[in-house]
């Protein structure tokens, strides 16, 4: 496995995009798992995970578990419910 180092750029902020990137689709996989889970028929669950989702905070520990995942090469899909959880 290699890595790509992406320097700082003098006079722009740090940026997540790269790990963003990286970690996209398995995002995806998680907000389907958080919306699959948030399922109920008190309606404030549902609405709460909607929120969730459209409102893309709390998203810093799923995806370091999630390019952990991918670092080890971890070749199965439960990292998905456990990004979900953290």
């Amino acid at each position: 496995m290699t890595a790509t180092l992406i320097p700082i750029r003098q006079g722009r902020p740090p940026s997540l995009d790269a790990l963003m990137a990286l970690v996209a689709s398995d995002m995806h996989a998680v907000n389907r798992v958080i919306l699959d889970r948030m399922q109920s028929q008190v309606p404030l669950i549902p609405e709460l995970a909607g929120h969730l989702i459209a409102g893309g905070g709390k998203r810093m520990r799923p995806m370091l578990t999630l390019a952990c995942a991918r670092l080890l090469e971890y070749p199965g899909t439960r990292h998905h419910m456990l990004a979900a959880a953290v």
